[in-house]
């Protein structure tokens, strides 16, 4: 049973952690944490986080979260929330929420949210650009029942 864990790797190296555990990987690494952890990674790292997770990341990273967590990533990155949760991204960045999540980006960041379209039957994706149709840098977004993009 792992509880409690903390790992940190050095350059280009992956951490792993269990359940409740934090996962610190430097520059070029990857870092996973269990359900309720924590992931950070440095530069050019990508950080996946389980369920209620947090994931951040430096510089061009990639950031991935479990359904409730947020993940964030620098600029130039890709920030992924399942439902529910946060993507927040910097300038030029690319952040996307499934169902209930919520979008944030810097200037020029495309913002992707995904809704539920009661009158098909079916889901669909919106995608909005910061600095276009009222859409601005640094507010958090999500869905209306219509697809449009509204500030959360």
């Amino acid at each position: 049973m792992k509880k409690n864990n903390v790992v940190v790797a050095g350059r280009r190296q992956l951490a792993i952690a269990g359940d409740y555990g934090v996962a610190i990987a430097g520059a070029h690494g990857a870092a996973v944490a269990g359900a309720g952890g924590t992931a950070h990674t440095g530069y050019n790292g990508k950080a996946v986080a389980g369920e209620r997770g947090l994931a951040t990341t430096g510089t061009d990273g990639v950031a991935t979260v479990g359904a409730h967590g947020k993940a964030t990533a620098g600029r130039y990155g890709m920030a992924l929330a399942d439902a529910f949760g946060h993507a927040i991204v910097g300038a030029h960045g690319y952040a996307r929420a499934d169902l209930g999540g919520r979008v944030q980006g810097g200037e020029f960041a495309t913002l992707e949210c995904e809704w539920y379209d009661r009158d098909a039957g079916r889901y669909r994706t919106t995608i909005g650009y910061v600095g276009e149709d009222g859409i601005l840098p640094d507010v958090l977004y999500r869905c209306d029942d219509q697809g449009r993009l509204v500030v959360a």
